[in-house]
């Protein structure tokens, strides 16, 4: 991902260099006046730590030590149709709040099976992640995911991904967008998120987000686009008539879709109508397992650019749509293509994710082209971006199957190692070191320009004798 940049800006000094070598001719200088009063050196501009560590020929800063995927389970109460169905709770989240634990095929077949039922015994399976979610409300979500710091590495300029994943009808829409976005009915702006509100993930980030943004020093601003993959097709979400698009990659830009509409965003209130807008115009149907599936996944790109040091943050929040069987969905005609093409995405998701997790595997052959899904999601799965992932499973026992692959599916992304680095906008860093250089020069010329008109008001004094030019004598008349 590396911009050219020692073919751009052939033989550029470092700026370390630069001051040190300007410090050093200063003090010189200093020394060697005989009219020097001492006085503090002029303020020279610092390069932060972080801009010394920058790798100018990849455009991005050295890799911070490496990290794995964080996880965090949600588990949402029983529906009122399971409960109306008689369905039972078999998933449970342990006292210290990270340990998931569910009865293993509380509906086993077979006469051994039928016996521990009848004896009152269970097999208990458990697995431990970051943190387990239940019974919470969409603000504590918010709060124990750490949505919050995330948001502050992108501002810094970290490629941060948070997305949902889980079987249909889980509540991975709910989780992250919350019910139905106000607005969607007609053009007035979205309400923000409340303390108690039932609104998602997505928009108390944006909101928290525009909150940082304005306590930051400097402007940083923030353009969002909305894609949907449909059936294997890119989608423009902000532009409906933008359908097909094409996937392309840069070695700079990794990989982007072609002519993918962004929208400057100014305000929470842009912000807010840009996933009122997108979520108008995505692909939901109606099939025995959920009355608003998602047929198509999601993602909601802010771009954050102007951010500190010349870091050019992104922020990927990602729906998936919910794997299924068709003979549980009902699925016919359409909605079973969409179901198969739903289902081999993820299926690719979790070949990707496996080859990842395998610390034999991770260095080898990594599938991810085999989807558009994975190609997009290559910086956030093995690569220089931190990601958080929301398992979302159901208590009922008619699904404790699709909750067991879930949460191993999760389980495994948790061993998944990336390595965060700061994405730096090389025409921003040339240009913020420009301005340091000019910062520089100012100060100097004011520190010149204090010595020269003290040597003039020196000259003037009576009985000061000004030094000749060389070559003439005191005495010679000027």
């Amino acid at each position: 991902r590396a911009p050219m940049h020692n073919q751009l800006y052939p033989q550029q000094p470092d700026l370390q260099q630069q001051q040190y070598q300007h410090q050093l001719e200063y003090q010189r200088q200093l020394a060697q006046s005989p009219a020097h009063s001492p006085q503090p050196p002029p303020a020279v501009p610092s390069a932060s730590p972080t801009s010394l560590q920058r790798e100018a020929s990849s455009g991005q800063l050295s890799p911070s030590a490496s990290e794995n995927i964080q996880v965090v389970v949600r588990v949402r109460p029983l529906s009122k149709d399971e409960r109306a169905r008689g369905d039972q709770e078999c998933v449970y989240r342990a006292d210290d709040g990270k340990t998931v634990r569910w009865i293993d095929d509380p509906n086993g077949r077979g006469m051994r099976a039928a016996a521990e039922r009848n004896q009152g015994l269970v097999s208990m399976r458990s697995l431990t992640f970051d943190a387990c979610l239940a019974g919470s409300g969409q603000a504590d979500v918010f709060l124990r995911t750490r949505a919050n710091q995330l948001l502050r590495d992108a501002i810094e300029g970290y490629a941060v991904t948070i997305f949902a994943y889980g079987q249909t009808g889980s509540g991975k829409t709910y989780t992250m967008t919350g019910p139905d976005v106000p607005g969607l009915a007609d053009s007035s702006p979205p309400p923000p998120p409340t303390e108690d509100g039932p609104q998602g993930l997505i928009p108390r980030a944006l909101s928290d987000l525009f909150r940082l943004l304005s306590q930051q020093p400097a402007s940083v601003g923030v353009r969002a686009s909305y894609l949907e993959i449909y059936n294997e097709t890119l989608n423009d979400l902000l532009n409906p008539s933008s359908v097909g698009l094409q996937l392309r990659y840069e070695a700079k830009r990794g990989a982007f879709v072609q002519n993918l509409l962004q929208v400057d965003c100014e305000s929470l209130e842009d912000a807010m109508m840009v996933l009122a807008e997108g979520t108008r115009n995505r692909k939901v149907s109606s099939h025995q397992m959920n009355k608003d599936s998602s047929r198509s996944h999601c993602l909601l790109t802010l771009h954050l650019h102007g951010g500190p040091d010349g870091g050019s943050g992104r922020i990927s929040l990602v729906d998936l749509a919910g794997s299924e069987r068709i003979k549980d969905s009902g699925s016919e005609g359409v909605m079973a293509s969409e179901t198969g093409h739903i289902n081999r995405s993820l299926f690719a998701l979790g070949n990707v994710i496996s080859a990842l997790a395998d610390s034999r595997k991770r260095h080898g052959h990594i599938p991810y082209r085999d989807s558009k899904l994975t190609r997009l999601l290559m910086d956030s799965l093995g690569g220089d971006g931190r990601t958080l992932m929301l398992a979302c499973v159901s208590p009922s026992s008619r699904s404790v199957e699709e909750t067991a692959n879930t949460l191993h599916f999760a389980s495994r992304a948790k061993n998944i190692v990336n390595r965060p680095a700061v994405q730096v906008d090389s025409q921003g860093l040339q240009l913020q070191n420009l301005q340091a250089a000019m910062r520089m020069l100012q100060v100097e010329n004011e520190d010149l320009g204090r010595k020269l008109a003290r040597a003039l008001v020196e000259g003037a004094k009576p009985g000061v004798v000004t030094p000749a030019p060389p070559g003439r004598s005191a005495s010679e008349p000027r």
